[in-house]
């Protein structure tokens, strides 16, 4: 569910600080079900964005397609 910013926990976590803490954070919201595609924004380029590089890392391991195209048809790679 995405907050009034249009954002979801997922998002907010990679636009966070580079953090073990937040990098775990992901990997339990992933594991509990949570969509990547459930807002316009790729958390994988949002952790780029945020130079957010644990968490990036961890979205592509677990499997996030970073190709994901975000609303304005952009992606990471």
């Amino acid at each position: 569910m995405a907050n009034k910013l249009g954002k979801t926990s997922l998002i907010m976590l990679a636009e966070a600080a580079n953090t073990s803490n937040n990098e775990l954070a992901v990997r339990l919201l992933m594991k509990a079900g949570a969509d990547p595609r459930a807002c316009s924004i790729n958390p994988i380029t949002a952790a780029i964005k945020a130079k957010n590089y644990k968490v990036m890392r961890s979205l592509y391991e677990i499997g996030v397609d970073p190709n994901l195209s975000e609303e304005y048809h952009q992606s990471p790679v």
